[in-house]
């Protein structure tokens, strides 16, 4: 069962292309900032990872990338992080892991970008977020927690409808 309620306009995929473009120019130094923020605000969640900060860094960056790479193709993004999900169920990660990391992810983004940061690019970047934070909880929750899962992640990202 899935919702697929969310749509992005044109605008708002020109904004995550944005906020990629700029992620790529700094990503060394962004994701390191991003990890070292993770793990001292949830310290729990290092122990999931296996590589060092810059490697888990890397790693973000191309799975942004494959996102911004395929903002006309939302059905294939969706399989796509079924599949991180499912690598990550390998791990223990929880889906109420997600949200906390989403929540940050978007907070060091927004800092990163500074005044180009808009509302059209924060309604994105959330739209785009729950996209995949909806595909992980398909992925991962039970059929009878499905519905109330997604509408808690609408609430804290901060999406309507």
């Amino acid at each position: 069962m899935t919702t697929h309620s969310i749509q992005l306009s044109a605008e708002e995929k020109a904004a995550v292309k944005e906020v990629w473009v700029q992620m790529l120019v700094h990503k060394k130094e962004w994701g390191m900032c991003f990890y070292e923020r993770l793990f001292a605000l949830y310290p729990h969640m290092k122990q999931l990872f296996k590589g060092d900060t810059e490697e888990q860094g890397q790693k973000l960056v191309n799975v942004l990338t494959l996102i911004a790479s395929k903002l006309d193709k939302i059905d294939q993004i969706r399989q796509e992080v079924k599949a991180l999900a499912e690598r990550h169920k390998q791990y223990n990660v929880k889906p109420e892991y997600y949200l906390p990391f989403i929540n940050l992810l978007l907070s060091v983004l927004a800092e990163a970008m500074g005044s180009r940061w808009t509302e059209t690019t924060d309604l994105a970047m959330r739209k785009v977020m729950f996209i995949m934070m909806e595909a992980v909880i398909e992925h991962m929750s039970p059929e009878d927690e499905y519905k109330e899962a997604v509408e808690s992640a609408k609430q804290i990202l901060k999406i309507a409808g």
